[in-house]
């Protein structure tokens, strides 16, 4: 089977892709979730939690954004998150990116 990755940052991207993700997953275990942003980030949330209620398989974390988030340093935050993608990207080699 092919590999299929998809991203989620937010628990608002998450919320649109949660049943996609699990149908996919039923049919294909080459299925990544790779989470980054407020997923990971005490200040917004955690909202990983819901992705471990929903377990979720070959989940792929990478925590971008620091304890104290200034939103002057938003660009220097999508780098980290360009940059990280990029890696995984490298890593994995999906068929398909969501």
């Amino acid at each position: 089977m092919n590999k299929i990755l998809f991203i989620s940052s937010s628990r608002a991207d998450y919320g649109l892709l949660r049943e996609v993700i699990i149908k996919t997953q039923k049919i294909n275990k080459e299925t990544y979730l790779m989470v980054t942003g407020s997923h990971l980030s005490k200040e917004f949330g955690e909202t990983i939690s819901e992705i471990k209620k929903d377990k979720i398989q070959n989940v792929i974390r990478k925590k971008i954004l620091d304890n104290k988030f200034q939103a002057i340093n938003i660009s220097n935050y999508i780098q980290r998150a360009i940059n990280e993608a990029s890696d995984v990207l490298k890593k994995l080699k999906p068929s398909a990116l969501v």
